[in-house]
C-alpha cells in the first residue's frame, strides 16, 4: 500500500512540474508585437534566418551604444504578414530599462505612430511623448536582443496631437557594425 501510495504521489509531482505555465519555450522566433488602440499586431521569423536574410534587425554602431531597429517588415515572416508593418525605433541596446530616445515610426494597417515627429491637419508642435523599453537579453554573441516597450505615442494625419498608449514586445536579429 505505502508504495503505491509513494508511486501516485511522485506521479503527482511529476504532472505538476511538468504542467507548469510559468515554463518558458526552449526555442522562440523572432518577432515584433504592438498594441495599439486596441489593436494587436504581429510579425514572427523563424530563428533560423540568417541576418543576412532576417528583416528584423537591431543595428548599432561598435563606437555607440545607441542602436535601432529599422525595418520593413513584409518578407520572411512566418505567418500572415501584416502589411503595413514598418518599425524605426532607436534605443539604448544594454540590459536594463531606460526610455526610448525615438520612436521614429511605427507604420501598422490602422495608421502611423511616433514619439517626436507627429505630422497633422494643423501646425501644432507636440511635445515629444515618452516610451521606456526595458532590454532583457542582449548578447552579441547569440546574435539576439529581447525587450518590452511601453508609453505613449501620436497617431500621425490626425487633427490635434493626441497621446495613444502603446506596448509591445520583441525578440531580434543584433548586428554591430
Amino acid at each position: 500500500m505505502k508504495k503505491h501510495f509513494h508511486i501516485g504521489l511522485i506521479l503527482i509531482l511529476f504532472l505538476s512540474v511538468s504542467c507548469s505555465d510559468n515554463q518558458e519555450p526552449i526555442n522562440e522566433n523572432y518577432f515584433f508585437e504592438v498594441e495599439v488602440e486596441g489593436n494587436v499586431f504581429r510579425q514572427e521569423f523563424s530563428e533560423n534566418l540568417t541576418l543576412n536574410e532576417l528583416p528584423l534587425i537591431y543595428e548599432r554602431d561598435r563606437s555607440v551604444s545607441i542602436g535601432q531597429i529599422n525595418s520593413m517588415i513584409d518578407t520572411n515572416c512566418l505567418s500572415s504578414c501584416i502589411s503595413p508593418f514598418y518599425i524605426n525605433m532607436v534605443f539604448d541596446g544594454r540590459v536594463g530599462t531606460r526610455e526610448v530616445e525615438v520612436l521614429e515610426q511605427l507604420q501598422v494597417p490602422i495608421g502611423s505612430f511616433t514619439t517626436d515627429f507627429w505630422y497633422g491637419s494643423t501646425n501644432v508642435t507636440a511635445e515629444p511623448s515618452k516610451i521606456r523599453v526595458t532590454i532583457t537579453e542582449a548578447d552579441e554573441s547569440k546574435r539576439v536582443i529581447t525587450g518590452t516597450f511601453e508609453g505613449e505615442t501620436y497617431k500621425n494625419q490626425t487633427l490635434t496631437p493626441v497621446k495613444i498608449p502603446i506596448k509591445g514586445k520583441f525578440k531580434a536579429g543584433y548586428r554591430v557594425l
